[in-house]
Order: structure tokens, then C-alpha cells, then sequence
């Protein structure tokens, strides 16, 4: 791979790591906003990984529109309290936040669709990373690639929700979509190996037997 290349994955990867760092940490920072701000009880989730370029347009448009948000630092991520889909819908008439919207507004959607869809998943999030974001340019063969994160999906549903997402974003392989967080989990002898659910117990009647022979 080129350093070209190495540099165009390195940024997707940091918006990815920047998603999950949203999921794991949103839910101790906001606890601690809520506390001193009773009216964030309902906020959602806007945009994440906002380019720090992009900070002030985006306070400038959301102030210009009177629409109440929030704004955390550490994960470049903005909330707000209205539904998120109309307002990236209205943001996305901006020219300086057209790029971002897209990216946003794919994720706001398949988040409303697998809520929808997949009731027992709670607070799905969906990271979207495109070869166009970023100031370096694009390889040819570069691609969309993508992270979903939705605890409660059984092994077949992942599967779905991978297919579902790359039919929806445009140029985006299947192979590219990671699904995590399902509840499904290997048992210790999936693969073809020998199910030991106790180990200990097992190897100290083995090392038994053998003594016996």
C-alpha cells in the first residue's frame, strides 16, 4: 500500500475510533450534563467526528436556526434535543457542511431504521467512513467502509443489518461493514474443537484416568 494509502486509512480509522470512543464514553458524560442541566434528558446524537474546521460553521447554523445543542470537545460530536434527521436535512442546504451532513445523515437513518426494525437493540450507533472526507486525496480504489455497534443482535441479524447497510450507502462493499456487539458468543469448542465448558475439571479427570491405565 502507498503512503498515500496508508495516510487515506488512517483517517478513516480515526473517525471510526472516534465513534467508538462516542459510544463508551456519551453515556458518562451526558449523566454528568444531565445533572446540571435537567432539559438535555432527551438530547440525540447530530453529528460525530466533526472536522475542528467545520466547529463554527455548524454553532453558527444551528444558533442562526434557534436550534438548543451540545457541544462535547472530546469526541467532536454535537447533541441535540429535536430530531436529528430535519435538522441534517436543513444543514445539508449549507455548503460548508454539505459533506459532513451526508456522512450524518446516512448514520441517523440506519440508526431510526434498526430501532425500528430490531427492538430489542437499544441505542444502536452506525459509523460511516468515506474516501472523500478528509483534505488528502483519493485513491481509486478506495472505499466506503463502516461500523455498527448494537448490543442484543442474534448471529443471523448481524448478518442482515451487514447486507442492510451496504445496500443503503452508496459504493459500500459488505465485506467492508463490521458488525458488533451481538449476543451471540462462540462456545469454547466452536470450530471443530473439543467443548470443554469446565476445563479443570476435565483435565484433572483425564490426568485421573491416565494414572489408572
Amino acid at each position: 500500500m502507498s503512503a498515500l494509502g496508508r495516510a487515506r486509512g488512517a483517517l478513516a480509522s480515526r473517525h471510526i475510533v472516534v465513534c467508538v470512543l462516542v459510544l463508551v464514553t456519551s453515556g458518562l458524560a451526558i449523566a454528568g450534563e444531565k445533572k446540571q442541566r435537567p432539559d438535555w434528558r432527551m438530547e440525540r446524537l447530530l453529528i460525530v467526528g466533526i472536522p475542528s474546521f467545520e466547529v463554527a460553521d455548524w454553532g453558527e447554523f444551528l444558533e442562526g436556526k434557534e436550534i438548543p445543542y451540545r457541544y462535547d470537545r472530546r469526541t467532536h460530536t454535537i447533541y441535540v434535543q429535536a430530531d436529528p434527521l430535519p435538522v441534517l436535512e436543513e444543514a445539508g442546504k449549507e455548503e460548508a457542511l454539505a459533506q459532513t451532513v451526508k456522512r450524518g445523515f446516512l448514520e441517523r437513518k440506519l440508526e431510526a431504521q434498526m430501532r425500528g426494525e430490531f427492538p430489542e437493540v437499544k441505542d444502536p450507533r452506525i459509523c460511516l467512513a468515506f474516501p472523500t472526507d478528509g483534505p488528502i486525496p483519493v485513491e481509486d480504489d478506495s472505499e466506503p467502509i463502516a461500523m455498527v455497534l448494537a448490543g442484543g443482535l442474534r448471529l443471523e441479524e448481524m448478518e442482515q443489518v451487514k447486507y442492510r447497510v451496504a445496500d443503503e450507502v452508496e459504493g459500500l462493499p459488505a465485506r467492508n461493514v463490521i458488525v458488533m456487539g451481538g449476543r451471540w458468543r462462540p462456545w469454547p469448542g466452536y470450530g471443530g474443537k473439543i467443548e470443554m465448558r469446565t476445563p479443570r475439571k476435565s483435565v484433572a479427570i483425564t490426568q485421573t484416568a491416565r494414572a489408572e491405565q
